[in-house]
C-alpha cells in the first residue's frame, strides 16, 4: 500500500475566508442605517413630502448620522475623539531614551 500525503484544502479554505470576507463588507456597506419613515405605500428615509388628493405627508430629514453623535458640534464628532485618543497615546510613549539592558538614561 503506497503512502500518499493527506490532501492540501488551504485554497479552499483561503477562497472560502475571502467569500465570506467580501459578502460580508458588501452586506455592510449597502444596508440603510436610516430611521424608516412612511408608511406601506410611501416611504421618506431622507425627508420629504408626499401629497395626493387624499393624503398628505411631511417627514423632516434625520437630524444625525447615528446615535452616537449628540448633534452639530464639531468638538463632539466621534471621529475627532478617535483622533485625539490616537494623538495622546502617541505622545504619551515618547519618554528619554533608556538602555535595554539596564533601563538608565546615559548621556552620549
Amino acid at each position: 500500500m503506497p503512502l500518499t500525503p493527506p490532501p492540501n484544502y488551504t485554497g479552499l479554505y483561503i477562497a472560502a475566508a475571502l467569500g465570506a470576507s467580501l459578502a460580508a463588507v458588501v452586506a455592510l456597506f449597502t444596508r440603510s442605517t436610516l430611521p424608516i419613515v412612511g408608511d406601506s405605500q410611501h416611504n421618506l428615509p431622507h425627508g420629504g413630502r408626499y401629497r395626493d388628493g387624499t393624503k398628505a405627508i411631511d417627514y423632516f430629514k434625520p437630524a444625525k448620522l447615528n446615535s452616537v453623535e449628540p448633534g452639530n458640534h464639531w468638538y463632539a464628532q466621534p471621529w475627532l475623539l478617535v483622533l485625539l485618543l490616537v494623538a495622546l497615546i502617541c505622545l504619551s510613549g515618547r519618554h528619554a531614551p533608556c538602555c535595554p539592558r539596564c533601563n538608565r538614561v546615559h548621556s552620549a
